[in-house]
């Protein structure tokens, strides 16, 4: 689906990934600064990704956006899908902008799911060895499983869940944290 309005933060905007975008998505994904090793394989064929940008905007509870900085600079991007009725994925997180820019991307989209979608439980998944992304998760609040075989993936990933009265306490945080 695409989201036609842009999402405003004081670092980052978001708006709706276009197939226009697709050699700078791409870019971002094989940056070694986003953790690409733990992203599955990609051709980097940017036709192909402009295709499959084309078919995301489609899908039913499905949004993806690049975050740009106040310059216009893509420095990440991020997504919300397989939204069902109050329940969807935060995913496809890739912040290669500053440490207020990746923050900032991350509470925009939980912030936009629980307000705008009126989501009352957001999931996600990392890979049990991506130690930067699993410190970054716990500074929002997240709830971790137990590490667990994923098959789609070949690997161990943790689940994670977030609701809004385990986000609260964070964001507070996070406000002071990013916004000093």
């Amino acid at each position: 689906m695409k989201y036609d309005k842009r999402i405003q933060g004081r670092y980052v905007t978001l708006r709706a990934v276009e197939p226009e975008d697709a050699q700078a998505t791409m870019d971002m994904r094989l940056n070694p600064k986003s953790s690409g090793r733990f992203f599955h394989n990609i051709d980097g064929d940017v036709e192909k990704q402009a295709n499959w940008i084309r078919k995301q905007q489609s899908r039913e509870g499905d949004w993806f956006f690049i975050a740009e900085d106040k310059n216009g600079k893509p420095v990440g991007t991020i997504g919300m899908c397989d939204v069902e009725g109050t329940c969807g994925f935060s995913s496809r997180l890739i912040g290669v902008g500053n440490a207020f820019q990746s923050f900032e991307i991350q509470m925009l989209i939980i912030d936009w799911g629980f307000e705008h979608l009126h989501m009352t439980k957001i999931l996600g998944d990392v890979d049990e060895n991506n130690d930067s992304a699993l410190k970054f998760a716990r500074y929002f609040g997240w709830k971790f499983e137990e590490p667990v075989y994923d098959e789609e993936r070949g690997r161990r990933v943790i689940f994670l869940s977030l609701t809004k009265d385990l986000y609260a306490p964070a964001r507070e945080k996070l406000v002071k944290m990013i916004y000093r």
